[in-house]
């Protein structure tokens, strides 16, 4: 009797702990979604902005303003989320190394 109990005390322990792990998982997965959505509208809107310095380059009217956002604003923007990204990856139990791909993807260059 007292190894069932035992036994039955082990199995729930076990299932807390596995819903802990599961909990942790999800809001991790979530996060990086999250991230690579922003990333995606981050280059989407990149993309927009070059669109419009060709368009604004070939009629010979200004576009330094887009540049200005792109260069000032989008792309820094871009490389916080794709650092913070590669920080979540690196941190899971990957074969890399958080310093070999900024090292590898020239992340953070901007900073020093």
């Amino acid at each position: 009797m007292e190894i069932e109990i035992a036994i039955g005390i082990s199995a729930f322990f076990l299932g807390i702990y596995q819903l802990v792990l599961q909990r942790r998982e999800i809001r991790r997965n979530g996060k990086i979604n999250s991230l690579v959505h922003i990333s995606t509208l981050i280059k989407d809107k990149i993309e927009f902005h070059s669109n419009i310095i060709e368009s604004q380059k070939s009629l010979n009217k200004p576009w330094t303003g887009h540049a200005k956002v792109i260069n000032e604003n989008l792309r820094p923007l871009l490389t916080k989320v794709n650092q913070e990204l590669l920080q979540i990856a690196t941190e899971y139990e990957c074969n890399f190394k958080h310093a070999d791909l900024k090292g590898a993807l020239k992340l953070g260059e901007e900073d020093q």
